[in-house]
């Protein structure tokens, strides 16, 4: 999205782009062709993630603790969806035109969504569903032991 590139410019952080399929530096703007490992890296150590409304880009951002400026690509109901939700839970924003002032709210809010991330990976909510599960399954099915 050159109109993205072009608000990411009048920032005054630096942005780590990937999908030009070109390895250049343009003012605050690196710009990488993909590879797996450097991408991830890239993710691990950034202080957050602007992309489309992916689920899987999305999923992994959160993982790693990494709020999320989402841009779901028009008409893409999953995506609109994705980031509609991703907002309501306070993991970051959703927005379908992005202006400057957009990425720097977003950027200015950071704590907030990594205090509602970390709140969320706190929980080991699956323990919790297979406790109750392991104890229905003593309560109705005997065991023969």
């Amino acid at each position: 999205n050159l109109r993205l590139l072009e608000l990411l410019k009048e920032l005054d952080d630096e942005f780590v782009v990937y999908g030009f399929k070109r390895d250049e530096k343009d003012e605050n703007i690196v710009f990488k062709t993909f590879n797996e490992d450097d991408f991830f890296k890239d993710m691990a150590q950034a202080r957050a993630v602007i992309s489309n409304g992916g689920f899987t880009l999305i999923s992994e951002a959160l993982y790693l603790g990494k709020p999320v400026l989402s841009v779901p690509v028009k008409k893409q109901f999953e995506q609109i969806l994705n980031a509609i939700y991703l907002e309501r839970l306070g993991y970051g924003e959703f927005h379908e035109e992005l202006e400057t002032e957009d990425v720097e709210r977003f950027l200015s809010q950071l704590d907030k969504y990594q205090k509602n991330i970390k709140k969320y990976f706190y929980h080991d909510h699956n323990q919790f569903i297979l406790e109750e599960l392991d104890r229905i399954i003593d309560e109705y099915i005997p065991r023969d032991v």
